[in-house]
């Protein structure tokens, strides 16, 4: 019996602590909330300040198809031709020095790439895109950007988008790999600066 009274007592000591502990959070909390709503007087807004400079963001941009192409090369990465503009490019070099697969980069930024090509075959094939970077003599990653299987005498789109880094000066180009070769490709692409 003294046991049990013992246990009533302490647990009725915790509860009690327990609810004056909170009781004393409950007060800090209110006179908190108290303090932070009491605004200070303020009359009205003053006049705008003055505008800032405009961006200095130029604008970058190229858009660009192909005749269909044979790819002849077994499992081997070929570049695709775009000889043909859909806007003048602007601040992007295409083609370069004549080569119609080719794009030069004039203002380093982040550009976003996109692109579409239809594939066909008429043997059943597995085609790939990948983006090399000419000016570093690799791929630019991921690679591969797009893989494809191609049914024998069916047409397959590869299209896809990514977003880069690139410096000034750059050159690269689209590459697509045929892995049975004689594959038909005809390419679309845009490249538009989207930062600095």
């Amino acid at each position: 019996m003294l046991k049990k009274i013992t246990l009533i007592t302490l647990c009725s000591l915790v509860v009690t602590a327990q609810i004056h502990a909170w009781e004393n959070q409950e007060a800090a909390f209110e006179s908190a909330l108290q303090a932070k709503s009491k605004t200070k007087p303020s009359g009205p807004p003053g006049p705008p300040g003055p505008q800032g400079p405009p961006g200095n963001l130029v604008s970058n941009y190229a858009a660009a198809y192909g005749d269909t192409q044979h790819i002849f090369a077994i499992n081997h990465y070929s570049p695709i031709d775009l000889g043909h503009e859909q806007t003048s490019p602007a601040g992007v070099i295409h083609p370069v020095n004549g080569n119609l697969a080719r794009f030069q980069i004039a203002n380093s930024g982040i550009f976003h790439i996109g692109w579409s090509f239809s594939a066909t075959n008429t043997a059943d094939d597995t085609v790939s895109i990948s983006l090399y970077n000419v000016s570093t003599s690799s791929f630019l990653e991921p690679a591969p950007l797009g893989v494809a299987t191609v049914q024998a005498n069916t047409t397959q789109i590869l299209s896809g988008q990514t977003i880069v880094a690139l410096p000034a000066g750059t050159i690269f180009e689209f590459q697509i790999c045929s892995q049975q070769g004689n594959a038909l490709i005809t390419p679309k692409a845009t490249l538009i600066r989207i930062a600095q």
